[in-house]
């Protein structure tokens, strides 16, 4: 059966702004609000054209809404509700592996109040891992859509902060603060050399570019 919506544990939905945990086999969930390394991915922004330093005043995400609604049935999602004010969306994605059987990867995104950033759940529901199936879906959803990754300094206590550069001197790196000690995966390694190069770009063109237009992470903490 499909997981309730709600309060419980586990429960699917949004709650004071919050998507659920992950409560299975952490390999086969990930999330952008769970800051465990097994599950955790960042967030992402909308695209420039959308986006600005400040929050909007109507806050109206009907266009991406409806770009992400189309998105996901073309690849091959059910859309099962979409509720808070038309900020969440929930979608069911079939499965069929060799030896698991038939299964059901349900997915929830949720379109952060105020801003331009977007938070994504997704899980197994029968509890087995995915093998990465989850996190390639999101990010070819994420790379149709145009829409890139946002840095994230520290996301202790679900509260997710969004900082400068790891390339500078503003404080901890993005990994840095995620997984104190570790090294970046090769993944995290390139998304991060990417982020510098684009950084170096942006200086070379002058400081009045807007904040999400030159750092294909997403935005810098004015």
């Amino acid at each position: 059966p499909a997981p309730p919506e709600g309060l419980c544990v586990g429960c699917l939905g949004v709650s004071d702004g919050l998507l659920a945990r992950c409560v299975n086999d952490l390999k086969g969930c990930v999330s952008s609000q769970d800051d465990r390394p097994e599950v955790f991915e960042a967030p992402w922004v909308l695209p420039d054209a959308f986006a600005s330093s400040r929050p909007r005043a109507d806050d109206d995400v009907s266009g991406p809404m409806a770009d992400l609604q189309r998105v996901v049935k073309k690849a091959g999602g059910a859309i099962v509700r979409v509720g808070e004010e038309g900020r969440y969306l929930r979608v069911e994605f079939p499965v069929d592996l060799p030896l698991f059987g038939k299964d059901i990867d349900d997915v929830e995104f949720y379109f952060t109040r105020g801003d331009a950033v977007m938070q994504f759940r997704a899980e197994r529901r029968t509890g087995n891992p995915d093998f990465g199936g989850n996190r390639r879906r999101l990010d070819e959803v994420r790379t149709t859509l145009g829409w890139d990754i946002v840095p994230v300094l520290r996301n202790r206590q679900r509260a997710l902060f969004f900082g400068e550069s790891p390339f500078d001197d503003f404080g901890p790196a993005l990994y840095d603060a995620l997984r104190p000690g570790q090294e970046p995966t090769p993944y995290e390694a390139g998304v991060l050399s990417r982020q510098g190069e684009t950084l170096k770009q942006s200086q070379r063109r002058g400081p009045f570019g807007g904040p999400f237009a030159n750092d294909d992470l997403g935005v810098e903490n004015a």
